[in-house]
């Protein structure tokens, strides 16, 4: 009897070993994930830092393009304007 209640033991203690060895290779994959994971938090927010600085350049780009773009139309319109006047009212 005692020896059956030895092995019913050594049974158990293998079981809880084998399972602890589980844990402790989910325990070392999920570090390995939130590694893993940190990584491509760090790649990404680098990705979205270079997609803005690309879009604020464009942006201002743009913007100088079009302010460029108006000065010469406001410029164009005046001097029609100021033809107009001249042909109406002769001086």
């Amino acid at each position: 009897m005692a020896e059956e209640k030895e092995n019913k033991l050594d049974i158990i203690l293998d079981e809880m070993r084998t399972k602890f060895k589980q844990v402790l290779g989910k325990i070392g994959s999920l570090e390995t994930g939130q590694e893993e994971l940190k990584t491509g938090q760090k790649k990404l927010k680098q990705e979205i830092r270079t997609v803005y600085t690309s879009l604020k350049n464009e942006i201002k780009i743009t913007a100088l393009a079009v302010k460029d773009e108006l000065k010469d139309d406001i410029k164009q319109a005046s001097e029609k304007l100021d033809k107009h006047v001249r042909e109406l009212h002769p001086v």
